[in-house]
């Protein structure tokens, strides 16, 4: 990523695209899933939900992952809920409401609101 720029730019998606090329042709690369939630986040971005939760799913369970999977399972919950997943991602969002990561818990309790308040609404990461 370029030193100094925002994340989230339209180039940094792109880099992250290319730098993780290999794992998202082969995901078990990815002993440690940092590589596949990076390409969830960029699919996030991207609005290709099924390709995000795919990848934000086996980062989540990647068996060697050494930090916390909050911040994945959030986006993975985005993913499930705009892909029509929608219980599946109000489970893990009721989980995420408990978390001690006030940052976690305050966008999971958001995001519940806006759920339930306008069902068909389409979570943006």
């Amino acid at each position: 990523m370029r030193r100094g720029a925002a994340y989230g730019s339209e180039q940094d998606f792109a880099e992250i695209r290319t730098v993780c090329a290999a794992v998202a042709a082969n995901p078990e690369l990815d002993a440690k899933g940092q590589a596949l939630e990076a390409l969830g986040t960029a699919a996030l971005h991207a609005h290709e939900w099924a390709n995000a939760a795919e990848w934000l799913y086996l980062s989540v369970a990647a068996p060697q992952r050494f930090y916390s999977p909050e911040d994945a399972k959030l986006k993975l919950a985005f993913a499930w809920y705009n892909s029509g997943r929608r219980d599946d991602a109000k489970r893990i969002l009721n989980q995420l409401a408990e978390s001690k990561r006030l940052d976690i818990s305050q966008r999971a309790k958001t995001t519940l609101i806006a759920v339930y308040e306008s069902p068909d609404v389409l979570l943006i990461w």
